[in-house]
C-alpha cells in the first residue's frame, strides 16, 4: 500500500519549517521527502507517496 506523510506545525508568531518524509527501517534510505516548508504561524508539508511495508513516516520541525 502507498501512503503519504503530512506534517502540520503551529507556532504562533515564529518563522519556522515543517518537513515530512519516509525513511527505510532497514537501510536508512529516504524517499518522498517534502523538503523544508517555511512560513509564519502555521506550516504544512506533504511527502510524496511511498510503500509503507519497508518505510516509516517521520516528521520534523524547527526554526
Amino acid at each position: 500500500m502507498y501512503e503519504r506523510v503530512v506534517a502540520t506545525t503551529i507556532w504562533p508568531y515564529v518563522y519556522h519549517y515543517s518537513r515530512a518524509r519516509y525513511e527505510s527501517w532497514t537501510s536508512g534510505e529516504i524517499i518522498g521527502d517534502s523538503g523544508r516548508v517555511w512560513g509564519w504561524d502555521q506550516t504544512e508539508a506533504r511527502s510524496g507517496y511511498a510503500p509503507t511495508n519497508f518505510y516509516t513516516a517521520h516528521t520534523y520541525w524547527g526554526r
